[in-house]
């Protein structure tokens, strides 16, 4: 808890400079979202991408939906909606033990484990506020949002693993969201992403519709600029991580220089300086998905 509770206040500040960027209002964009569009953001964080979905399509007019496994986030993200003069429907519960087997499948000897879910068998969606529940990503105990149906889904997941990495997780999402999805509604993911050719980036998709029957691809791409890779390397924390991204420790230890820096201005000076082709190698990809 105490990693997860550190790494919640480092992605409330990375949040806040992404947002500088305009980094969530291109999400916005790209995610299509209209007026009146009921919007479920999984795994909200903060709620500042949340915030600027509400921009568009204001909570009185459509249901808004915002889940996330921390309290920390969650919390911030009722704070952030309340400051801004949205009503908020907060709901964050214990977990629950769930009593469940496996077996082994090279001794097939069974075993008895528990898991842990939210309890959100009670919990109710309300029209006409901005909904903030504390879930897990993957469980399928949504009971909630049973009889809600959404134009969009978004899986913005910046503050995580590379994309090559979660294929398992945006298939388990992807999965679970189409029965709350409308007909033709959208699902939309974002991660960061190495600079990779096109043939690379076209593998991903390829692989999740093979084993995720329902959707269709209709628009991805890999964004290049200083806006997306800044938003990209924001989360990285230390030098070590920085130095697998740059081409040496000297520039790492410069951009560390500037992350903890106050002045954001500073560090998007430092970008513009530094070569996308040979320092810098890392932005924002994004994948659309729509409900066949």
């Amino acid at each position: 808890m105490k990693f997860d509770s550190h790494y919640a206040k480092l992605w409330e500040r990375a949040s806040e400079r992404i947002d500088d960027l305009g980094i969530y209002r291109w999400i916005v964009n790209i995610a299509g979202i209209g007026p009146k569009d009921s919007v479920w953001d999984r795994g909200c964080g903060p709620g500042r991408g949340l915030l600027r979905v509400c921009e568009v399509s204001n909570p009185n007019n459509s249901l808004i939906l915002g889940t996330d496994q921390n309290e920390f986030l969650l919390k911030s993200a009722k704070d952030r909606m309340e400051k801004n003069g949205y009503a908020v429907n907060y709901q964050y519960k214990p977990m629950v033990s769930i009593p469940s087997v496996i077996e082994d499948k090279f001794t097939s000897e069974k075993m008895e484990y528990e898991y842990k879910v939210f309890d959100n068998s009670s919990t109710e969606l309300e029209e006409g506020k901005v909904n903030l529940i504390g879930n897990n990503y993957l469980t399928s105990r949504y009971e909630f949002v049973k009889g809600h149906e959404f134009d969009k889904v978004m899986f913005v997941f910046i503050g995580g693993y590379r994309l090559q990495s979660d294929f398992d997780l945006v298939k388990e999402i992807l999965l679970h969201s189409y029965s709350y999805l409308k007909d033709n509604g959208i699902f939309l993911y974002v991660n960061r992403e190495w600079v990779t050719p096109k043939t690379e980036l076209d593998e991903f998709p390829q692989k999740i519709l093979k084993v995720v029957k329902g959707y269709e691809l209709i628009d991805y791409g890999f964004e290049e600029s200083i806006e997306n890779y800044a938003a990209a390397l924001f989360p990285l924390q230390n030098v070590s991580d920085f130095s697998q991204h740059f081409r040496s420790r000297e520039v790492a230890n410069k951009y560390v220089k500037y992350l903890n820096s106050t002045s954001f201005e500073n560090f998007v000076d430092f970008l513009t300086e530094v070569s996308w082709n040979n320092d810098l190698s890392m932005g924002l990809c994004f994948y659309k998905f729509r409900k066949v």
